[in-house]
């Protein structure tokens, strides 16, 4: 933006040039002056309810919010004031008024605005003696929420978050004046799956999360920089830990890729998942039929033997979608080299890697002047985009088209929808490319209405969930996705490439560590150029030739009884692929189990590695567009329990590979070497922190 089109003014005799349409607030951010406030936040328009950021203009009757005043040519402003600070004292002494002195228990004491605020802006005391109003205490509002209304003073960031960002408004304003009080609908749980954001946005602890609550102090917590492993999406998060324990999952923003929110799937379910299912502290090896304690010595040693042996009649890997790079990295070099087999598949992995499916960003919904869902529905599994998707249309009023098959979360909210053909998709796709084109083309009245709503975009955006290819006609259907991106993205810097929504957290590292049977590390097919050679030079043995099967082709050869060993790295067929799954495993004569909770795979098991888990496990995730983002190691793991990476590394020297690694980060930069990837170009670690490679344009 050139000069001429900003707007000057002057703050606390301080000039400053802002965009039209900034408000005071800014203006005064931008010249780093605290201005104060409770009920203001950058995610939504505001408000002026708290009336904390009351601000002395001149020429201007009274004392106008800054964070919904908008900045004029010459205004004068001043925020520090004999006038203004008294304003402000006397904000803060009528907010405390009904709220309780209860600092010492509220689980907000310690990282509370309104504590901060009134230490640094209020009165030493309160002229007001009269007795506080009182309610229940504690209430249960939902399954994870806990609200105590007394502690409330009406900023009404909950109320807003819920119908503005998550279109959603299951916590509302009850009654008027003095008895106003925040609450939910009678006989109706706050049961969003955003709801945990309102636990964050609350500046005084009237909403609190039940799990969390007196476990912790702030000053008690350790704060560790990581992401969630629950989706596709890799939200950032803070996880925040105590004596060794994982106490709460906190958004940690990256506006790139979370837009600073988490869902309560990542938020609370995490935790949930942690909790459950007894620890496995030991390797164990099967004697006499039944699994025994023993030293990692001897379980690699078994393990190598017994996959040693297997190798000559055929031997299969299948690892769970949420394990690290780092570890499909090693699986798939172990069984590529040394093993000799190219039966690798991640159950719930990418069927390719970003830059044969995508190309888009999460970011460029933020640009969009259309947005195309197609047999997407992320409000059911890849949670947080549903938000974005839903700024999107609310608050830029950007039209949305949906095709799919099934109802979705955001129908009522869809410009035009249309069903598509399940069997050939991308028929349905070019379909309404014909229509695009020629207006005469032969269509269905809800594919005409969908096409009109798309006419004219210039950064039109494809979002497709890749569930979509799970097909015979995947090459087709893509090809057509990759056509209808270009025509929609035809402005200078559109991303005229699809956005593909992955089905699991680490989907995307699968295909591009080649962990997939039909990819190599890096992303490269089965016989492209020189990746045999390139990888065998750097791995000091060649890879094996030919594209691996698939996973329920891998149990059906177990069944028939071709492949004599079986190796699960944090995957549980038992839970996942039912009865057939189940007979596989007992047709299998040798199964190694490398995971960190007990569960019924493990009566199938010959030997057993125990596992790291989140938080305990450092390493790289991959997220839908192809950002690498780092896990961090924020809890010590139990005594005799090793890095997944660390057990791969250990079972590659027992099977007589080179494996020279000392540290999980040795294997990082391997893979930046080796694989070639431009997502993991120039990896450094401020290059990981905190937002992540590869998504920058």
């Amino acid at each position: 933006m050139q000069q001429e089109d900003l707007v000057t003014l002057t703050i606390d005799g301080r000039e400053v040039s802002v965009p039209p349409g900034s408000t005071v607030l800014h203006a005064a951010e931008k010249l780093g002056i605290d201005i104060p406030t409770f009920c203001y936040s950058p995610k939504m328009d505001p408000l002026g309810a708290c009336r904390m950021c009351l601000v002395s203009i001149e020429r201007a009757k009274g004392y106008p919010p800054a964070c919904a005043t908008p900045v004029a040519p010459g205004m004068i402003v001043h925020t520090i004031t004999p006038d203004v600070k008294q304003t402000q004292k006397g904000m803060l002494e009528f907010l405390l008024i009904n709220h309780p002195l209860d600092c010492p228990i509220c689980d907000k004491g310690g990282e509370c605005p309104l504590q901060n605020l009134t230490f640094q802006y209020g009165p030493g005391k309160s002229r007001y003696t009269e007795e506080k109003r009182h309610f229940v205490k504690h209430l249960p509002i939902g399954p994870q929420i806990v609200l105590d209304r007394e502690r409330c003073i009406v900023c009404q960031l909950c109320v807003r978050f819920m119908e503005d960002v998550a279109d959603d408004p299951q916590i509302v304003l009850m009654s008027r004046g003095g008895k106003t009080e925040v609450n939910v609908f009678p006989d109706r749980p706050f049961d969003s799956p955003f709801a945990g954001n309102t636990i964050e946005l609350c500046p005084v602890g009237a909403l609190t999360s039940s799990k969390y609550r007196f476990r912790a102090r702030p000053w008690d917590l350790n704060h560790q920089a990581s992401v969630c492993p629950s989706c596709a999406v890799g939200c950032n998060v803070s996880v925040d830990t105590r004596r060794n324990e994982l106490l709460r999952l906190y958004a940690r923003e990256n506006l790139e890729v979370d837009d600073g929110w988490l869902c309560d799937i990542g938020r609370f379910g995490t935790l949930e998942r942690l909790r459950k299912g007894d620890r496995i502290t030991s390797p164990m090896v099967r004697r006499d039929g039944k699994l025994e304690e023993t030293s990692w010595e001897e379980a690699l040693q078994a393990a190598a033997a017994g996959l040693d042996r297997a190798r000559h009649t055929g031997v299969a890997a299948l690892a769970g979608p949420r394990s690290t790079n780092e570890e499909l990295y090693l699986l798939a070099r172990i069984f590529r080299t040394v093993l000799r087999s190219a039966d690798i598949a991640v159950p719930g992995g990418s069927s390719a890697p970003t830059s044969v499916l995508g190309g888009a960003h999460i970011v460029d919904m933020e640009y969009a002047d259309r947005i195309v869902l197609i047999d997407a529905d992320p409000k059911a599994r890849q949670h947080v985009l549903d938000l974005r998707v839903r700024k999107q249309i609310k608050r830029r009023q950007v039209p949305v088209v949906i095709l799919a098959n099934e109802p979705t979360a955001l129908d009522y909210r869809a410009a035009a929808t249309a069903p598509f053909d399940a069997v050939t998709p991308g028929e349905t796709i070019r379909q309404l490319l014909a229509v695009l084109d020629d207006p005469a083309a032969p269509a269905s009245d809800a594919a005409r209405k969908a096409a009109e709503t798309l006419r004219g975009s210039t950064r039109g955006l494809v979002v497709y969930d890749e569930r979509l290819l799970a097909n015979d006609a995947s090459a087709d259907t893509l090809a057509a996705l990759v056509t209808l991106a270009e025509k929609l993205g035809t402005a200078e810097g559109a991303p005229n490439r699809p956005l593909a929504l992955a089905p699991a957290s680490n989907s995307r590292g699968a295909a591009e560590m080649g962990a997939q049977g039909q990819w190599m590390a890096g992303g490269a097919p089965q016989g492209a150029g020189d990746i045999h050679a390139r990888l065998g030079k750097a791995w000091g043995l060649q890879p094996v030739a030919g594209v691996g099967r698939a996973p329920e082709d891998i149990f059906a050869a177990a069944r028939e009884g071709t492949i004599r060993g079986l190796f699960l790295l944090d995957y549980d067929p038992v839970a996942d692929g039912g009865p057939e799954a189940q007979t596989a495993l007992e047709r299998t004569p040798f199964v190694v189990v490398q995971t960190a909770r007990s569960s019924p795979i493990l009566q199938y098991a010959n030997v057993v590695f125990p596992n790291t888990d989140f938080p305990e496990t450092p390493g790289t995730l991959t997220n839908t567009e192809g950002r690498v983002q780092r896990l961090r190691a924020s809890v010590v793991p139990p005594d005799y329990v090793r890095e997944g990476w660390q057990v791969l590394a250990d079972l590659g020297l027992q099977l007589e590979g080179s494996y020279p690694y000392r540290t999980g980060e040795d294997v990082t930069q391997e893979i930046a070497r080796v694989t070639g990837l431009s997502s993991w170009a120039g990896l450094i670690e401020a290059a990981l922190e905190p937002v992540g490679l590869g998504a920058a344009r």
